[in-house]
């Protein structure tokens, strides 16, 4: 199942999945069927090369994980001891996440509604409705975020409350924590969305999961950040850094969750430069453009020489060129952000967005254009894209 977000279901697309034993015209709804034990998952323990196959996994928490096998009890383990791979996952999950995946957010909300049906027919087993309920509020979050909409912002926050109603400790919780957060903050309810944050960051403390610690830290940021309170973001975001590099060298150097609590370091050092770039943008102050420049300017080697905190380094130090009046110059640094940068299409779309604002201040409408269609052409789903609409 991967983690990341038709015509005739568009009008359930508007509203949220109907709860069991709701009432359909004036008669009782009917009750969904249990589905079936077909014993066909697979379980691989922690420090043991073979899979166990030919299990029913009954359930999946960040907690633990329960299966049995056709005969004997059932048995458990830490969630952080087994990794589960679903034997039956429904073809219309499979297909919703392709879509996903792939920017289409409508194609892939009508294929997660479908699971419902498989569920309630007793296909499936009852879980995958709130995944599915989950990956529908990423759908909807990104089509909020197209449309700059805040009643649809609030319609994906419901299907995310949904998803935590229906299964609280969800493995896809900090998906669905965050998702709900964003989405509170873009229908405008800012205080809910921080307090919604602040409750999932304690209860992953509490649960010793540092990569969701660290990812409600930057969520936290970045709502700050669009809140326009740039000094508490900074701040947010240089308490992320020191907190993964208090919390890794706890976690083994060779795993999957080192490698993403190392990018959220990095993610928070970069986010704590643009939000100090913000604050010299809005407020020209000696002091506040000087700040961003250190900053910017250790960025390279506080990253470790990663390309993230390149590219950030040099798009910051190209904006505030720009602050500066120095365009020609400016240009250069975006440029080379975007044709040698790949590897961080965040940065890149940053990028194209300020060399069109360079190109227009040195009056070259054509440079402008081109970077703007790149950026629409390129980078469709990006902030930077919306903005250039």
């Amino acid at each position: 199942m991967i983690r990341f977000p038709a015509a005739a279901l568009l009008l359930l697309l508007a509203s949220p999945l109907p709860k069991e034993g709701a009432k359909e015209g004036g008669k009782q709804a009917p009750k969904p069927e249990e589905a079936k034990e077909q014993f066909q998952d697979s379980i691989t323990l922690k420090g043991v090369r073979n899979p166990v196959t030919g299990v029913e996994v009954v359930s999946e928490t960040w907690e633990k994980v329960e299966w049995k096998a056709k005969s004997g009890p059932v048995q458990n383990r830490p969630a952080s001891e087994v990794t589960v791979k679903y034997g039956n996952e429904p073809p219309d999950f499979t297909k919703g996440q392709a879509a996903f995946l792939s920017g289409r957010w409508e194609d892939a909300e009508a294929q997660f509604r479908g699971v419902r049906s498989g569920v309630d027919a007793g296909r499936f087993r009852k879980f995958w409705a709130s995944r599915a309920a989950a990956y529908i509020g990423q759908c909807r979050l990104q089509s909020a975020r197209k449309a700059r909409d805040a009643a649809k912002f609030a319609l994906a926050a419901e299907s995310f409350k949904e998803a935590m109603t229906a299964e609280p400790k969800s493995p896809l919780s900090d998906i669905v924590h965050v998702g709900l957060a964003d989405a509170l903050a873009g229908a405008g309810k800012t205080d809910e969305a921080l307090a919604a944050l602040d409750a999932f960051r304690k209860a992953a403390s509490d649960a010793g999961k540092p990569v969701w610690e660290s990812r409600a830290r930057l969520a936290r940021g970045r709502i700050l950040e669009g809140k326009g309170e740039v000094g508490g973001a900074a701040q947010e975001y240089a308490e992320l850094a020191n907190f993964v590099q208090n919390a890794a060298p706890k976690v083994p150097a060779d795993s999957p969750d080192r490698r993403e609590l190392e990018a959220y370091r990095i993610r928070g050092l970069v986010g704590q430069g643009w939000a100090l770039y913000s604050r010299a943008e809005k407020t020209k102050a000696p002091a506040d453009v000087e700040a961003a420049k250190k900053h910017f300017a250790g960025l390279p080697a506080a990253t470790g020489g990663d390309v993230a905190g390149r590219a950030a380094a040099l798009n910051g130090e190209g904006g505030l060129l720009l602050l500066e009046g120095k365009a020609s110059e400016a240009l250069e640094k975006f440029v080379q952000v975007e044709v040698t940068m790949f590897a961080v299409p965040e940065e890149v779309c940053r990028a194209l967005w300020y060399k069109s604002q360079a190109c227009d201040r040195l009056g070259n409408g054509a440079g402008r254009e081109q970077a703007i269609k790149d950026l629409q052409e390129f980078y469709p789903w990006s902030e930077w894209a919306n903005r250039a609409r």
